[in-house]
């Protein structure tokens, strides 16, 4: 009988397996479906064309499963999890880098508020003969009993950082113990979360300092050749002074010279861009640099004593009065870099320099042309960087070594992660610029045949 049982029981654990394999089967050649159609479009369809479509697809699936704010604006963004900012400030009030800094009494008193706050939501108060009578039958202690490991785990922090005080910590014991509760799970989630609400208010704060560029040369005499010869040659400037300024420098005064042109409501001519573009490059390179362009080499070696001192020192202080002395502004150069951090991080491989370098090389041709600047800063930067990646897969494609339908699938994955960057309603108009972007870049020696300072001192 026994026998019979034990058969049974092995029969049964058999069928399941096999029913268990035959299931997972099914699913990887789903999976394998799914890839080999998004390889397809990808392939057929441009793929940023696909990106967009697959995002909003994606998009348009989670509004109809989840329909709770049907009405919710569409908040700008950068970095992940923009929207949900709200929320995230309410968790920051329990990071760990904010419990760690202030004293045991000031922890006390930022509980006894979030309790407070969560009383609110839970209770119903009524006023009779000045008591305060509490209609729903809440226990405290039920109510305190969340925060209660909470509570434990910063009173433990506490308690290490004032032993580490006193100097007990010297052994390897007492290093060790620092080392694990520092790199607890606790510890580590809510740094991670503190950081990444840091970072989405960075994003969110570079957004609402970007200025408007657009049309800048619209109420002046000044033809748009000019204005490419002066940002060209600011290349030549900078790149004599290599050891000292960088590309911050390099856009940052073409970003002020732009600015003034936006802001001046006095009509300028063509004599004004040379002076305006000496002064705009010495605000430049004493904002950003650490050892500044002298003045005498700007009158003597940049200016060849065109201009005197005198001169140079007006144009500057007028350019300070016409930006309202903001001249910290973000230029296209700092959404570049702050786009590539979110993509690769803190890697340095040959190949994320490689890009890297080529982003920036075509930027500095994108400023060149004042129409490309009716597009937002970070669209065009943004654009930038996807018109390098492409040129890249585009190279790796050309080479019958790689896999061609592994390289689509790569590009796919990175295009995603780069249009995540921005918000989708913004997907459309950065489509447009990349497609602008791309055609500028490849006709930029037809269009600028005489200016070769960049191809010059870039590599």
């Amino acid at each position: 009988m026994l026998h019979y049982i034990f058969n049974y029981f092995i029969t049964i654990q058999i069928i399941t397996t096999n029913q268990y394999l035959f299931n997972n089967q099914l699913q990887n050649q789903k999976k394998q479906q799914i890839i080999q159609k998004n390889l397809l479009l990808a392939n057929n369809l441009n793929t940023i064309d696909f990106v967009i479509k697959q995002m909003e697809d994606q998009n348009n699936n989670n509004n109809n499963n989840n329909n709770k704010n049907p009405n919710k604006k569409d908040i700008p963004k950068i970095g992940p999890k923009l929207q949900n900012n709200k929320q995230c400030n309410k968790k920051s009030q329990n990071s760990a880098l904010m419990f760690l800094s202030t004293s045991k009494m000031e922890q006390e008193e930022i509980l006894k508020e979030k309790k407070l706050e969560k009383a609110k939501k839970n209770l119903k108060i009524g006023f009779t003969s000045g008591q305060i009578i509490c209609e729903s039958q809440i226990d405290k202690e039920n109510f305190m009993e969340d925060d209660k490991q909470e509570i434990a785990f910063y009173e433990e922090q506490q308690n290490i950082m004032e032993e580490d005080e006193d100097d007990s910590f010297d052994s390897e014991e007492g290093n060790q113990q620092i080392g694990q509760h520092f790199n607890s799970d606790k510890l580590r989630d809510r740094q991670w979360r503190y950081n990444q609400l840091y970072g989405d208010y960075e994003d969110l704060n570079l957004l609402n300092q970007e200025v408007d560029l657009s049309n800048c040369l619209k109420n002046h005499k000044i033809p748009s050749i000019l204005r490419s010869k002066m940002v060209d040659w600011m290349i030549e400037v900078f790149g004599n002074y290599k050891q000292t300024s960088s590309d911050k420098t390099y856009f940052r005064a073409v970003g002020l010279l732009d600015l003034f042109f936006k802001k001046q409501t006095k009509k300028l001519v063509e004599s004004d861009v040379h002076l305006f573009g000496i002064a705009a490059m010495f605000l430049a390179t004493k904002q950003e640099d650490i050892s500044h362009i002298s003045l005498d080499d700007i009158v003597e070696k940049v200016g060849h004593n065109k201009f005197t001192e005198k001169k140079i020192r007006e144009a500057e202080y007028e350019i300070l009065r016409i930006v309202d002395m903001k001249i910290d502004f973000p230029t296209t150069h700092t959404y570049l870099n702050r786009y590539l951090y979110k993509i690769f991080s803190s890697e340095t491989n040959q190949t994320i320099l490689q890009l890297t370098h080529f982003s920036l090389y075509i930027l500095k041709q994108c400023v060149h042309d004042d129409k490309l600047l009716d597009y937002k800063s970070h669209i065009l930067a943004f654009s930038a960087i996807v018109v390098s990646l492409k040129v890249y897969f585009s190279n790796l494609k050309g080479d019958s070594i790689s896999p061609y339908n592994d390289l689509i699938q790569q590009e796919v994955q990175i295009m995603e992660k780069m249009f995540e960057l921005i918000s989708q309603s913004e997907h459309q108009n950065a489509k447009e610029c990349i497609q602008r972007v791309n055609n500028f870049v490849f006709s930029f020696n037809q269009r600028y045949p005489e200016l070769r300072n960049l191809e010059k001192f870039h590599y």
